[in-house]
């Protein structure tokens, strides 16, 4: 029997068939392959080069300038310890936020030790950076715990920061309109304890007495606590009768006096500045007895030499739109938020916002090419009144012949130079003293205002403080504002019942009805 032969033309199909499904495993190999190492690559990228993206009104997630240039500056390692359980509010705020330093800065280790799930890491914790212990209560119920939320570690060094420091609570709008707002201040308590176990000495401003200054524990209490959370130390000076500053003040602060500084001791500040100490000086509109004028502060001198005019007038706002709604007073309150070109307010010049100003005298640059430059102006159609009876005799709203012309700056910084004359060594002539910030109003750090949501007075405050100090940093952390939803009323929760359980049932048993008789018909 011969064989049969398969011709090359019946078996070319076939082939050719199994040549491309070869090559069709081929490409699907090589695809998975590419697709992988695409995916490979993705996350390489992502993971050397992290980037996220931040939706929310608020900025609620991303890290501010400061805390950005304190991470970048870094140049030694930083444990940061967190003594929050996962059950306690405060963790959901804290771990996001962790993770933004972490990814701004390989420097940093950040170590959770629940008091909950790890009781004894906790324990050893409390014991070596010597906590106090107390109880809270958590969903499952009493934990041991302390009141310090988080420990910065640098070395030696170790800084605490208590849950209080984490958030605050605040009231916006009035009537039915009153809301609950959320100030969110981690990251300022964070970037704040970083710089504290970082920096070489802590920085201190002291606050002068003896003149009738407003006190730290008086008016000044949120400026304080404000300046504790910016690990900056405080001191009261008495300067009534002292021959010298104490050594260690990196700024003199002098707030509201009502009594005049005399020759030396003017004498005695103007040789402060010049020998290269920083000066904070809020100057309120007293009137004499008469109360025609202004009298003078006695420091209207130095401050002269420093390129600054103080004014012996009333700031008078006649502008309606710059008075807080059914409060505002052209004299004793209003806003104030035409800002200068300078670094202080550069962080938010642009912001929307304004400080709350009352009972403001003028303070001018006394050459605009001069070492002083402008932080904040009132409105245009502001005036200084040097006529205090002006006011007695209803004038209240119109300038005169005399009166400074709007709009009227109420506060200047400006960088004070050394003379050989004044500092007694010719070696330091036309060298750079200390910086300087004159404000005509007390006020603008008042406790009250310093407190209130939507305002600029606290972020002024600390972006002033940080110049003045050269902590650049400090300029500008703002508290991250998050509305809470307003608890429901019986009669909300009544009316939510009655639509869920009854309306919309009801909705579906109308609408089977309709789709029945439709299809009858």
């Amino acid at each position: 029997m011969s064989e049969a032969k398969t011709s090359p033309a019946a078996s070319t199909p076939s082939s050719q068939a199994q040549g491309r499904r070869t090559r069709a495993r081929i490409y699907l190999i090589a695809n998975a392959l590419l697709l992988s190492a695409i995916v490979l690559l993705l996350n390489y990228l992502a993971f050397r080069h992290y980037e996220r993206w931040d939706w929310t009104e608020e900025s609620l997630f991303t890290l501010s300038d400061r805390s950005e240039r304190v991470l970048e500056g870094l140049t030694q390692p930083i444990e940061i310890w967190v003594m929050v359980s996962e059950n306690e509010p405060e963790h959901e705020e804290l771990r996001p936020l962790l993770e933004r330093y972490k990814a701004a800065s390989d420097r940093l280790t950040v170590r959770f030790v629940d008091p909950y799930r790890d009781p004894g890491g906790y324990t050893d914790a409390v014991r070596r950076f010597r906590l106090r212990e107390g109880e809270r209560q958590t969903r499952d119920g009493l934990v041991r715990t302390t009141e310090v939320a988080l420990v910065v570690v640098a070395g030696e060094r170790q800084w605490e920061v208590g849950r209080e420091d984490l958030v605050s609570h605040s009231f916006a709008g009035e009537g039915e309109d009153e809301r609950i707002q959320l100030n969110v201040e981690a990251e300022r308590a964070l970037t704040g304890a970083i710089l504290q176990v970082t920096e070489g000495r802590p920085t201190k401003i002291c606050f002068t007495t003896g003149h009738g200054e407003i006190g730290l524990d008086e008016g000044l209490s949120e400026l304080a606590a404000e300046l504790r959370r910016e690990n900056l130390g405080q001191q009261s000076v008495a300067t009534r009768g002292l021959s010298a500053l104490p050594e260690g003040c990196d700024t003199l602060a002098i707030i509201g006096p009502e009594l005049a500084f005399d020759e030396r001791e003017a004498e005695l500040v103007r040789d402060y500045v010049r020998g290269g100490g920083n000066l904070l000086v809020a100057l309120d509109p007293l009137p004499d007895p008469d109360r025609r004028r202004v009298v003078p502060s006695g420091l209207e001198g130095p401050l002269r030499d420093f390129g600054v005019r103080v004014g012996n007038d009333v700031v008078v706002e006649p502008d309606p739109a710059r008075h807080p709604p059914g409060q505002g007073h052209p004299i004793s309150l209003y806003f104030a938020g035409d800002f200068g070109e300078h670094a202080i307010t550069e962080p938010f010049r642009d912001a929307g916002f304004d400080l709350v100003v009352s009972n403001a005298r003028s303070v001018r640059p006394i050459d605009e090419e001069g070492p002083a430059a402008v932080l904040l102006r009132a409105s245009g159609r502001s005036y200084g009144e040097t006529d205090l009876s002006a006011f007695s005799r209803g004038e209240l709203g119109e300038a005169s012949a005399g009166d400074v012309a709007g709009p009227v700056p109420i506060a200047v910084a400006a960088q004070a130079e050394v003379t050989g004359r004044d500092a007694g060594d010719s070696e330091r002539e036309g060298g750079p003293g200390g910086r300087v910030v004159v404000l005509g109003s007390s006020a603008i750090f008042a406790s009250d205002f310093l407190s209130a949501p939507g305002v600029m007075n606290l972020p002024f405050a600390g972006a002033a403080i940080g110049w003045l100090t050269e902590r650049e940093a400090m300029i500008s952390i703002p508290s991250r504002t998050v509305e809470q939803p307003a608890m429901p009323s019986e009669e909300d929760v009544g009316n939510l019942f009655f639509r869920v359980v009854v309306l919309i049932p009801l909705a579906f048993v109308f609408l089977g009805i309709a789709v029945w008789w439709n299809r009858r018909l």
